[in-house]
């Protein structure tokens, strides 16, 4: 159990940087830290020891919620730069050194999810559900690889020998920044 100033503070710091679905489940059941406990962000609070059907219920609900708004990715800050990258998701540009860059949607929706988690290996399934909107496909990594190819060539200072994207052989893509 932690205690109602961690959790206030976990819940705070999970709302500064994600719209990710939070239902409280705590033993507390004071009014005051319900109403707390909704303001400072989750979205439903529960007391223990919650009916395994009425849990299951306001999971889908939340699940409900989310697949109407599109994503549980964090929501990105609106400019972010990783080396000579800057990625402006508000407006829907990026520039490298400075200089804007065309890409395609599918593109700067592949970069998108690259850089929500930069430095972090991006497996081909996860790229083929964000971008493509496909669960699995034969042609999923010639797909991404033509993809990367595109992008290294707008982006990277010498597409010969990438340094801002990479991929990883049966695995996923990664974007690699300072």
């Amino acid at each position: 159990m932690l205690g109602a100033t961690s959790r206030l503070q976990l819940l705070t710091a999970i709302r500064e940087v994600s719209s990710v679905p939070i239902i409280m489940l705590t033993a507390l059941d004071d009014e005051e830290d319900k109403v707390r406990g909704l303001k400072m962000g989750a979205d439903d609070y529960i007391t223990k020891p919650p009916s395994i059907k009425e849990l299951m219920a306001r999971i889908e609900v939340q699940f409900r919620r989310t697949s109407r708004a599109g994503t549980l990715m964090p929501s990105l800050p609106s400019l972010i730069e990783a080396g000579s990258l800057t990625f402006d998701d508000s407006r829907h540009m990026v520039t490298h050194h400075g200089k804007p860059v065309e890409l395609t949607p599918k593109e700067f929706d592949f970069l998108r999810s690259l850089i929500r988690r930069a430095g972090r290996i991006v497996s081909y399934r996860t790229l083929l559900q964000e971008v493509w909107n496909e669960a699995s496909s034969n042609v999923a990594r010639d797909v991404i690889r033509v993809t990367v190819h595109r992008l290294r060539q707008k982006l990277e200072d010498g597409p010969a020998k990438p340094v801002l994207l990479r991929i990883i052989p049966g695995v996923g893509v990664i974007l690699t920044a300072s």
